[in-house]
């Protein structure tokens, strides 16, 4: 019989985050957690050794690594399986298997794809012609039979995009494809100039890789593919036996219809589970060094200004701490965040004194049987329960307290209001 009250976790995608979720819970245990991992397949694709695939350093089961050893050791569950849609306000995924998939808690990293309707519509033929880079497992699996016609006779080869990642692929086909009959490599990267947002460094030294290996570079842009040559905006006409596509990809469309918060790079806003995972796993990788709190809440204090329209206010001294400041700051971004969200007005106040730093709402105060619950995992006071939020903040700012060897605070403030934060030792 099924438990009501145990928390099912859905991990949508084996992208990176979801798969550090799985060693959190691997390492410390999952407890009551119901997780279920959907992917589409039982394994993970390295997207940062794509060219050096393609250039011949990296064999397939290299950058492919099987999921299942990862998934025992975890606990969870596996379901091989695409999403259709998602439902936020009945809390449910659509799958392609035509299950309908319940969850409490919801983490997100699915690989990126690319529209191909509107990629037809921008490049007629690009659909029955190129070869995109994405999804990575078709293009692995398509990329050695180019190579087998590289090897009987020379070919054509252009690369579109104009991004890095396009650059990386055309320099790892020259690379690849060269030999033995000297397959050409053009990279038609869009009318804009080449690297454009890169460093000037890293343009020179790619641009004179790209000289270096004999590709042909043309500042054009694609308008449709036949199947022997490529149509240019300029008019132009380039000869091609194997378009490549390397376009940005983008959120899936199911994504971008399910009405979720998305981030100025126009993908969901990071899940609080992948950063509490993260954080336990990864804690030592931030280098640390003294950190000044009383800067640290007044950027927590401006962001929550503007996202939430609220009168938040900063009191503090000169007091530094030993500790990684991108952790902490994530720490104190959840409390006046929870502070902004869980009250119903006023001013939020935050104190820095003394190595602690508290944050003072006006609203109902904390029930007393509240308080020694606060900090755990998806624990929601019953006034909560019927709002947004999964419960994890407050574990987070203890997970970062922990790891700099502090105290977390909790209780009601005089005169009324809660009155949340932690402790470090002073510098």
């Amino acid at each position: 019989m099924t438990n009501p009250s145990r928390k099912h976790l859905v991990l949508l995608g084996a992208g990176r985050a979801n798969l550090q979720v799985l060693r959190g819970l691997a390492r410390q245990g999952r407890g009551d957690l119901g997780v279920t991992l959907v992917a589409p397949h039982p394994y993970y694709i390295e997207r940062g050794m794509l060219p050096g695939y393609v250039a011949g350093d990296y064999a397939l089961e290299d950058i492919r690594i099987p999921l299942d050893a990862l998934v025992e050791a975890s606990g969870a569950g596996f379901v091989p399986a695409h999403v259709h849609a998602l439902d936020p306000g009945a809390r449910r995924v659509q799958l392609s298997s035509g299950d309908a998939m319940p969850y409490d808690v919801l983490s997100i990293d699915v690989e990126p794809v690319v529209d191909r309707d509107q990629t037809e519509a921008e490049m007629p033929g690009a659909r029955r012609n190129a070869l995109f880079t994405w999804p990575l497992e078709s293009f692995v699996q398509l990329w050695p039979q180019l190579q087998s016609l590289a090897a009987e006779r020379a070919l054509h080869v252009a690369v579109i995009g104009g991004g890095r990642a396009a650059v990386e692929l055309a320099l790892a086909c020259a690379h690849a494809l060269a030999h033995p009959h000297g397959t050409r490599v053009t990279l038609v990267s869009d009318e804009n100039p080449l690297l454009a947002s890169e460093p000037p460094g890293l343009q020179r030294r790619m641009v004179a890789r790209l000289k270096q290996l004999g590709v042909t570079v043309l500042q054009d842009r694609c308008t449709g593919l036949d199947g022997r040559e490529l149509q240019l905006a300029s008019g132009a006409r380039l000869v091609c036996d194997a378009p490549l596509l390397a376009a940005q990809p983008g959120p899936p469309a199911w994504l971008l219809q399910a009405g979720l918060p998305l981030g100025e790079d126009g993908l969901p806003l990071v899940n609080e589970l992948v950063e509490l995972a993260v954080l336990g796993d990864r804690r030592d990788d931030e280098p640390v060094q003294p950190v000044r709190l009383a800067d640290v809440a007044e950027r927590a204090a401006a962001r929550a200004r503007r996202r939430f329209g609220r009168d938040v206010t900063v009191t503090a001294d000169d007091t530094l701490v030993e500790g990684r400041p991108n952790a902490l700051e994530r720490a104190v971004q959840n409390l006046v965040d929870n502070a902004c969200k869980f009250s119903e007005g006023g001013t939020v106040e935050v104190t820095v004194r003394a190595g602690e730093l508290r944050v003072r709402d006006h609203g109902p105060g904390l029930r007393p049987d509240d308080i020694p619950h606060l900090f755990d995992r998806f624990y929601r006071s019953v006034e909560m329960r019927s709002k947004p939020g999964s419960g994890l903040g407050l574990s987070i700012v203890k997970s970062v307290v922990d790891a700099h060897d502090g105290e977390v605070l909790a209780g009601n403030a005089p005169g009324g209001g809660a009155e949340i934060g932690f402790r470090l030792t002073p510098a």
